[in-house]
């Protein structure tokens, strides 16, 4: 099983200063406060933490159907680098991992560490007008192609 989940960090409301002040108290553990306060980005590291729980949560949600998301109960660790990490909470611990494509933050979280090789995955910016559909069928035409060796 995996989720995903992207975050516009060139959103207006991912900008530093942008959260309500009582946001990280809400959302975050204090494990999870204290490494956003640490960071030499707090805000970039609080939205990485973001996007890993709500990765989490759409890898519970397919696992149990019923599951709801309450960021406070899915509890990340990130590695030093923060591209890596694992989130425990409802549906198991989940291994995510975090990509920066330009403003778009990407986290996958999947079942196993192993689980990551196996998925293709990527980022596209739309632009005024297109089918966000569209662009997403042709990425995956793109990784899939790639993946065989063959032309898109």
């Amino acid at each position: 099983m995996l989720g995903d989940d992207v975050v516009d960090l060139a959103d207006p409301e991912a900008a530093p200063g942008a959260t309500h002040p009582g946001f990280d108290a809400r959302v975050f553990a204090a494990s999870e406060r204290a490494w956003i306060a640490a960071s030499e980005a707090p805000s970039r590291a609080r939205w990485c933490l973001w996007a890993a729980k709500e990765a989490a949560y759409k890898r519970a949600r397919r696992l149990d159907a019923a599951a709801r998301f309450h960021p406070s109960r899915f509890v990340v660790e990130l590695d030093p680098g923060a591209s890596r990490g694992r989130v425990r909470g409802p549906g198991g611990e989940a291994h995510v991992r975090l990509h920066r494509a330009g403003d778009a933050l990407h986290a996958l979280a999947v079942s196993q560490r192993d689980d990551e090789a196996r998925v293709l995955h990527g980022v596209v910016a739309v632009g005024p007008g297109a089918e966000p559909s569209q662009a997403a069928r042709m990425l995956a035409l793109c990784h899939v192609a790639a993946r065989l060796g063959l032309d898109a």
